[in-house]
């Protein structure tokens, strides 16, 4: 009985918070936005004599065109409901569905996807991210999508790709990289070109260089300086 009523009460106060969300978002862009005052979260950064970027220390998006402390650049915290599309961001970037930023520096955040050309510090999505260079981590409960640089973690469950990473690609199904310098650590398939470092899966597959090891139950390797092209355990080149 306890159980039955703890289990009700968990979902009304989910349903609540989901409805509590969801009215103030509402609320948000239905009142007058002179109300809010912009200068208290806007301000203008003076980057040379004929140049001037707008910031905003706060912006609250329910899609692109319609938010409050509508700048392209925020120094502080981005939350949205649909989408929020920003220029730069140094701080914080949140969204239910969709983020997106040019440069990012600090953490993106979001339920179903994240996209940026460059990132500093964390992107998270529960779907699946993308992003052009990132030197931090990539992280994702599906899938990171093809990235051009990774220096530092790209972790997801279903698959990883990218150009190239420096440090550590790893995730339950299938990695491909073109340039892996570090560590590629799968459950069942590695993919790369070019390997610095360890292939660790249950099936390697190196196409074109070799310097390191392939640690799995079958090694391919088609590389120059390879020991072995098929190999059951262990292959190493250099």
């Amino acid at each position: 009985m306890v159980s039955f009523l703890y289990t009700r009460l968990i979902k009304h106060t989910d349903k609540l918070m989901k409805k509590i969300i969801i009215t103030f978002f509402v609320l948000v862009f239905s009142i007058n936005t002179d109300i809010f005052s912009q200068d208290n979260a806007d301000f203008t950064l003076q980057t040379d004599s004929t140049t001037t970027i707008n910031w905003t220390a706060l912006k609250l998006s329910l899609a692109p065109g319609h938010a409050v402390f509508d700048k392209p650049n925020i120094a502080g915290v981005g939350l949205g409901l649909i989408a929020i599309v920003s220029e730069n961001v140094s701080g914080f970037q949140y969204c239910f569905f969709g983020n997106e930023a040019k440069h990012l520096n600090g953490l993106q955040l979001s339920y179903v996807m994240s996209m940026a050309d460059s990132i500093n510090g964390i992107q998270a999505a529960g779907f699946g991210n993308k992003a052009g260079n990132v030197n931090g981590m990539q992280l994702a409960v599906l899938a990171n999508n093809k990235s051009d640089s990774i220096k530092g973690l790209q972790i997801c469950i279903a698959g990883n790709q990218t150009d190239s990473f420096y440090g550590l690609q790893a995730n339950l199904f299938n990695n491909i990289a073109d340039k892996a310098y570090g560590v590629q650590a799968c459950g069942l398939y590695n993919d790369a070109k070019n390997v610095k470092g360890i292939q660790l899966a249950l099936v390697n597959y190196c196409r074109v260089s070799l310097k390191g090891i392939q640690l799995g139950v079958l090694n391919i390797s088609k590389a120059k300086g390879s020991l072995l092209t098929y190999s059951i355990g262990i292959n190493a080149g250099f």
